[in-house]
């Protein structure tokens, strides 16, 4: 509960954080709760974990709702729809938003792999290993194609990303096409 109820409060109270010290304090599992502001920056400045320690899944998803809940924020004209409306917004295109991301990051990869993030490609049999369906798989690698084929630039992805969050459960990789033919 710790971790999460801290991202809940952070968020639905859009709360600001200030250190007391200089803000460089040492940061770790056992003194993260002592300054919020430098628990944040961790998480902004993508935390540097020793190879010894393994990140467990929940604190890896934790930071990518993190990173795509302090994005919608800077969304023009996001903050001022009502709390409730935010979090609606999030939840229903999180999903879209996290495929379109990944296809958009894998555009430089080979065709039959992914960027799951800086240094992890996977390749089709690594992602079937890993859980995803043979469906989902062929889907995202059959979107990051056709997205490479449009050489689309970071403003066009961020323009259409905006769409994505503020049209969700309508996004269609069709439509993404369209819009570049």
């Amino acid at each position: 509960e710790g971790c999460k109820g801290f991202f809940k409060r952070t968020v639905q109270k859009q709360l600001e954080y200030t250190c007391r010290g200089n803000q460089d304090c040492d940061i770790n599992q056992h003194t993260r709760n002592r300054c919020h502001y430098s628990f944040l920056h961790c998480f902004k400045t993508i935390m540097e974990v020793p190879v010894k320690y393994k990140i467990p899944i929940s604190f890896s998803f934790a930071f990518v709702v993190f990173q795509v809940i302090q994005w919608g924020k800077n969304v023009p004209g996001f903050r001022e729809l009502k709390l409730e409306d935010q979090i609606t917004l999030l939840k229903t295109s999180f999903m879209d938003l996290n495929v379109f991301r990944l296809a958009y990051r894998s555009i430089c990869c080979d065709p039959d792999s992914l960027m799951f993030a800086k240094g992890i490609i996977l390749n089709k049999p690594q992602c079937l290993e890993m859980g995803w369906s043979m469906d989902l798989t062929e889907t995202t690698l059959e979107f990051c194609a056709k997205l490479r084929n449009l050489n689309m630039d970071v403003n066009e992805f961020s323009c259409l990303s905006g769409l994505v969050l503020l049209s969700p459960g309508k996004f269609q990789y069709n439509i993404v096409l369209a819009m570049f033919s």
